[in-house]
């Protein structure tokens, strides 16, 4: 299982901080969630910066990044100030 945990306002559109998942990349980390949840939280968790185990994640390496049992992975929400 692979542990996630989301930041910012992800944490309140997907209503939970932390949950599980059982996948192999990143890639199938976004299917997964884009089958849990709706069109809008999906297009923001995938907009969103990607931390695995402490190291910020390039997306263009989504699809050949492995995940390994109890990797946890960090969504934070895009945010901006002015």
């Amino acid at each position: 299982m692979i542990d996630v945990e989301y930041k910012g306002n992800l944490k309140i559109l997907v209503g939970k901080t932390h949950e599980s998942f059982c996948v192999g990349t990143i890639e199938e980390l976004l299917r997964a969630i884009k089958k849990e949840y709706c069109k809008e939280i999906y297009t923001e968790i995938k907009r969103s910066h990607v931390m695995i185990n402490g190291t910020f994640a390039q997306k263009k390496f989504f699809k050949k990044c492995q995940l390994k049992e109890n990797d946890y992975v960090v969504f934070f929400s895009v945010c901006c100030g002015g």
